[in-house]
């Protein structure tokens, strides 16, 4: 199912292992563990050109976004949705979506530059939600200029020669207090130009009609 986490993270680590971005802090003073307006049940869509293989999955916000399911093919990750918490922040004339997923991994030097929050910034146009994505490239050059605290490290060829997965590998970590990635998401260019993922109102029908058939015994 890691297809339908990186849906919601809507990070590209998540769909193809090539580019990360991660913020140490939650943005800003102004927190909230649910905007009512997620609360239901989604299609996740992804841009124009891929959503014909996005197009069987699926969230749905329970009340009070306690708690949410993913689906992918009519069938609920239950592991992944334990994993995944969700706040939104208000940040000036911005709403952001963040996306933490626990973290499985031990770090015995005491550094984790993994372990933090994706931003998503997000609209609402016709009953359906936009999400804009971090520019990965741009925080990048960011920290690179001193714009951003951080680390940003790109590989694009592993020892042995071995290639990094089909291209190179971003990863880019923010760090810094609330108050210091409020300053960060105010600056310009940091998301996206446009909107990458939507999700759009479905149903429980839909959701059950997208179920692949069980195999038939001969």
């Amino acid at each position: 199912m890691r297809l339908a986490a990186a849906m919601l993270c809507l990070a590209a680590v998540a769909l193809s292992g090539c580019v990360d971005t991660v913020f140490e802090s939650l943005p800003g003073k102004h927190i909230s563990q649910c905007d009512q307006r997620f609360v239901g049940t989604w299609r996740l869509l992804n841009q124009e050109k891929d959503r014909k293989a996005d197009e069987n999955l699926f969230l749905v916000v329970d009340p009070g976004c306690k708690t949410l399911h993913l689906f992918e093919n009519g069938k609920d990750d239950t592991d992944t949705d334990a994993k995944t918490h969700l706040a939104f922040a208000s940040v000036g004339a911005k709403s952001i979506l963040t996306v933490k997923f626990d973290d499985e991994q031990s770090h015995t030097d005491g550094v984790d530059w993994s372990n933090g929050y994706h931003y998503f910034l997000y609209d609402m146009r016709n009953g359906e939600i936009r999400l804009r994505p971090t520019d990965d490239a741009a925080v990048a050059h960011f920290i690179i200029d001193g714009k951003l605290q951080g680390r940003t490290e790109k590989i694009s060829k592993m020892p042995g020669g071995q290639r990094s997965g089909d291209g190179m590998m971003l990863h880019s970590y923010v760090a810094g207090d609330s108050e210091a990635m409020a300053k960060a998401v105010e600056l310009r260019g940091v998301f996206a130009a446009t909107p990458y993922f939507t999700l759009k109102p479905a149903s429980d029908a839909e959701i059950s009609a997208s179920a692949k058939p069980l195999p038939t015994s001969k």
